[in-house]
């Protein structure tokens, strides 16, 4: 539609160069702006959380620290980035949770946009979750840390092809017509 009112300016009597705003902003909707508004958050949110599954303060496996070792040492971070960084995904994912539970956040975000951002989390979750094991102190070999970062050569490209499949299979479905299903609240 927004193309058909560009072609005709200046080829047939019609809306002026001068009016071209205005019939823009009636063409369109801000429908898609706010479309873009909740897939960032929904990207907000699939980055954020395991980003906080980083970053949270302690050592999860360790005792009192005496005779356990690193097989991997972790990330030594200064304190202050560490909690700047903390307080940053923090900030992102109520920001970006406030905005897909919206109600124009439901009327926005489709199922299909759900099925393609929650296989993306669960491997971001997955993969931060195999980082916390494997720099855990322990006493002997970190088994389950190997056992993770094993099955993690499978899961991770497993679930993120899974999801960029489902992310493409979305877009296709846009782009072609395809009826999109909203999640929530239903604009009438």
């Amino acid at each position: 539609m927004v193309f058909a009112k560009l072609w005709t300016i200046g080829r047939a009597p019609g809306p002026s160069v001068a009016a071209l705003p205005r019939d823009l902003r009636r063409a369109g909707d801000d429908g898609d702006v706010k479309r873009v508004y909740s897939t960032f958050a929904l990207a907000g949110v699939v980055v954020s959380v395991p980003a906080l599954l980083l970053l949270v303060p302690g050592n999860w496996f360790d005792e009192d620290g005496v005779g356990l070792n690193h097989n991997v040492e972790p990330v030594d971070l200064p304190d202050s980035l560490h909690v700047g960084l903390g307080v940053l995904a923090s900030a992102t994912l109520v920001a970006a949770l406030l905005i897909v539970a919206s109600p124009a956040g439901r009327r926005t975000i489709s199922r299909d946009d759900i099925a393609a951002a929650v296989p993306l989390l669960l491997a971001g979750l997955y993969v931060a979750f195999t980082y916390r094991v494997f720099t855990a102190a322990v006493s002997g070999a970190n088994i389950g840390g190997g056992l993770l970062v094993l099955l993690g050569v499978v899961v991770v490209p497993a679930l993120v092809g899974l999801g960029l499949y489902k992310a493409w299979r979305a877009h296709q479905s846009a782009r072609l017509g395809g009826s999109r299903r909203s999640v929530g609240v239903q604009s009438h």
